[in-house]
């Protein structure tokens, strides 16, 4: 899998209203950004990130797919793979 440990992982789609004080404090910061500190291993930033996109993935890959545990299964995919891959992001695209 990822450096990212189960524990944060695992709630991902448990508790997506939960933020603690660093988090909040992340609000303002843009996704380029938070990217970058992704690529740095820094995991308050992926926690942000899924803060703000994982209801919306979620929903739009529900409609694709038409099943709560695939939808719920590929939205883990793919903050998995933002993780694994925020340093090759090419941000001029």
């Amino acid at each position: 899998m990822s450096n990212v440990g189960v524990g944060t992982m695992g709630t991902l789609l448990s508790a997506p209203d939960a933020r603690t004080s660093v988090e909040r404090d992340l609000s303002a910061v843009a996704d380029e950004d938070l990217l970058r500190a992704c690529a740095r291993g820094e995991r308050e930033a992926l926690r942000e990130l899924t803060y703000r996109y994982q209801t919306p993935l979620y929903r739009f890959l529900y409609r694709l797919m038409g099943s709560h545990e695939d939808a719920e299964e590929a939205v883990l995919d793919v903050f998995v793979k933002a993780w694994q891959h925020a340093g090759r992001f090419k941000y001029q695209a």
